[in-house]
């Protein structure tokens, strides 16, 4: 067996300069899928945030601490206290937005506040686009042995890259994701 398919590739020939165009356009494409694949990882990023505290407030007496693992006291990063002049312990959800540190810079986090309740959005994210992904593969896949694999490779990329510009623009967690999960 192994003969044959030795044979037969002596016949087609060395791995050529038309082989390597060939794989070398293939191989740009799936540079730029991956990374949309683990951008989340980066875009999606929490930096340590807190409530957002009125001017003229201490931190100290707007928001509760509480001391994490190291012995290091931090501010709780969902709750603020529900009256700041009084000595009650009654706390809520942040009324006034929220406060992030800036190392990070900006991120899908920040920019639409998905902290807190609305954290499991992130993930949600992630999972979206691997969906998208999935029904996409399904999908050419079947549609490939109608139409040919070279039509529906082309259309794939097309599509690929109209939802990614689209996506870069949205103005809301609800339409990244929508636009996420069609990648």
């Amino acid at each position: 067996m192994a003969h044959v398919l030795d044979s037969n590739l002596e016949k087609l020939g060395k791995y050529g300069k038309w082989q390597f165009f060939i794989f070398f356009l293939l191989d740009i494409y799936q540079m730029f899928a991956a990374w949309c694949t683990f951008a989340i990882t980066y875009q999606g990023t929490t930096p340590d945030h807190h409530c957002t505290v009125p001017n003229g407030i201490n931190l100290t007496d707007a928001i509760p601490f509480s001391e994490d693992k190291m012995g290091n006291w931090k501010p709780d990063k969902c709750m603020q206290y529900s009256n700041f002049s009084s000595l009650t312990n009654e706390t809520e959800p942040c009324e006034q937005g929220y406060w992030y540190d800036v190392k990070y810079g900006e991120t899908i986090v920040t920019e639409w506040n998905v902290v807190c309740e609305d954290s499991i959005l992130v993930e949600l994210s992630s999972t979206l686009f691997f969906c998208g992904k999935l029904v996409g593969a399904v999908g050419i896949s079947t549609l490939a042995d109608y139409v040919g694999r070279k039509w529906m490779y082309i259309t794939a990329n097309i599509c690929f890259l109209v939802v990614s510009t689209v996506q870069i623009f949205s103005t809301s967690y609800v339409m990244a994701l929508t636009w996420l999960a069609s990648a």
